[in-house]
């Protein structure tokens, strides 16, 4: 099997929910960490063959985000590109992915990470429809992720910004 090695890591900063970043979208932070990286390591967009990102909440966010990181980014639009939804892990999946892909030659130079905008994810609210009213502070929380998997439950920390790897086959 081939050995893969990771190049460069960036990553956007950490904001607080509402804070300064709540303008920006999950495809501006990954596209802000894709370029990043590609200046970090002076590499030509045609050289890279793949571009993969987790997003922890894809509810709010393009359906295919990475494509449109992909064209703001520079990178040719034969690349291929994959977004992958699966929560808190979504950005070591991507990463994952991507080091697999080389490994069997599928792929030889691949940016990869995970990119999140907690501020932009809709809140749902359950019941306001049918005269619930939204005064529960609890159900606030406990369905401002619904649509995904209610973290609450599931032990899991919210994934705020954006981190890319560039990969490679030495």
């Amino acid at each position: 099997m081939k050995e893969v090695v990771i190049v460069s890591a960036v990553r956007t900063p950490f904001g607080k929910f509402g804070g300064q970043l709540r303008d920006y979208s999950t495809v501006d932070l990954g596209t802000m960490a894709v370029k990043a990286v590609m200046k970090k390591i002076d590499i030509d967009p045609k050289e890279v063959n793949e571009l993969i990102m987790g997003v922890a909440v894809l509810a709010g966010t393009a359906s295919v985000a990475s494509r449109q990181i992909l064209f703001t980014t520079g990178l040719p639009p034969q690349t291929s590109s994959l977004t992958i939804d699966r929560a808190c892990c979504s950005s070591t999946t991507s990463v994952a992915i991507a080091m697999r892909n080389i490994q069997v030659g599928e792929t030889s130079i691949a940016i990869a990470g995970g990119m999140e905008a907690m501020s932009q994810t809709p809140l749902i609210a359950r019941g306001i429809r049918w005269g619930g009213g939204s005064s529960r502070r609890t159900d606030a929380r406990r369905t401002a992720l619904y649509a995904k998997s209610n973290r609450e439950y599931a032990h899991c920390r919210w994934c705020w910004g954006s981190v890319t790897s560039a990969w490679h086959q030495p």
